[in-house]
């Protein structure tokens, strides 16, 4: 009989040394998982800060492009307003040629408005914007790079045809002569400037560059602005961030 008891005894022994082997085995799995999750957990965190970090970079760019497509626009709106009030005064007070052919080129000059690819748009295209931790930070960066893409392509879908279709009518020049003329002077011809000042097609579409000018004069200053908050932003709640080294 108590042989018997010393053998239920040595196998409760067995079975308790057993589970807490196992349990030990099981402790140790949960740890490494545990560890693993706090590696992967901080590799994401570095990771989507070295995000932010050429995220802040790439708006310093977007702020300096939209600054320069601000005066780009100033300069072609004093342009085309000097040349329609040139139309009211034309045959009652002299004009310097050399400043009226500098301002009917300016005025309607065809630039491009646009913008590089950068981190934002590599963030999109692969679905990874949740990298970053920061979800107000992202929400910004969302409404500023579609109000951005958007400004950008209501400009290229009309004022800049507008201003091509201006251009084109100035290239029809009276006479190889006038031609001749401008090419060796760099001067709009008497014809040439006649011309511009009788065509009315030509004074529309300039009244159109004038006032297209003016709104998005406004609309990219707001840009820049909103670029420039974004930046703060960062500056404000992740200055670790951008001082790393």
């Amino acid at each position: 009989m108590r042989k018997g008891m010393n053998q239920n005894g040595l196998i409760r022994k067995y079975l308790l040394y057993s589970i807490g082997e196992v349990l030990l085995v099981m402790i140790g799995i949960l740890l490494a998982l545990q560890v693993n999750n706090w590696n992967e957990e901080r590799k994401l965190i570095r990771e989507g800060n070295g995000y932010i970090k050429d995220l802040y970079q790439d708006l310093s760019k977007d702020k300096d492009n939209l600054q320069r497509i601000v005066e780009r626009l100033q300069e072609q709106h004093k342009s085309s307003e000097w040349i329609l009030d040139a139309h009211k005064t034309a045959y009652n007070t002299p004009i310097d040629t050399l400043k009226f052919t500098r301002n009917v080129i300016l005025s309607s000059f065809p630039f491009v408005v646009q913008r590089a690819d950068n981190t934002y748009d590599e963030l999109k295209s692969s679905g990874r914007r949740d990298i970053i931790r920061d979800k107000e930070l992202v929400r910004m960066l969302n409404d500023f790079y579609f109000l951005y893409d958007l400004r950008i392509s209501n400009f290229n879908e009309l004022p800049k045809a507008t201003r091509y279709e201006h251009r084109r009518i100035l290239a029809q020049y009276p006479d190889i002569e006038d031609w001749r003329y401008e090419q060796a002077t760099n001067k709009k011809s008497l014809n040439q400037f006649n011309t511009v000042l009788k065509n009315p097609n030509l004074y529309n579409l300039l009244m159109e560059i004038h006032i297209s000018c003016h709104f998005n004069i406004t609309f990219f200053r707001e840009l820049k602005d909103n670029a420039e908050l974004v930046i703060r932003f960062i500056e404000q709640n992740h200055t670790n961030v951008i001082n790393d080294q």
